[in-house]
């Protein structure tokens, strides 16, 4: 399984403008659309496993990107960065574009 998932990329590119919150992150990680319906344990689970992988960081309620978690963004395709959707983000547009 790989690391470098579009989800993953969207927390971590979020962060690179500095320290945002779980709510930020929310927004971020579903769009501002989705992100008004409720959380699924994805997204939570997403933040614990990029903790994990020393990617990013709690801190005082904020969370931050770690060196390492910059290391990785920088490795991997700007174009490729720039474009990453969650998966959350891409059933949303898919449902709408289905009428769903």
């Amino acid at each position: 399984m790989s690391h470098f998932t579009g989800s993953r990329i969207v927390v971590l590119r979020t962060l690179l403008d500095g320290p945002k919150c779980w709510r930020d992150l929310l927004v971020a990680y579903y769009g501002p659309e989705r992100s008004q319906e409720p959380a699924t344990t994805s997204f939570s689970n997403q933040l614990k496993k990029l903790i994990n992988l020393c990617w990013i960081e709690k801190k005082d309620g904020f969370y931050l990107i770690t060196d390492m978690g910059k290391q990785v963004l920088q490795g991997i395709e700007p174009a490729y960065v720039a474009a990453a959707k969650s998966e959350a983000q891409i059933a949303h547009e898919l449902k709408k574009i289905l009428g769903r």
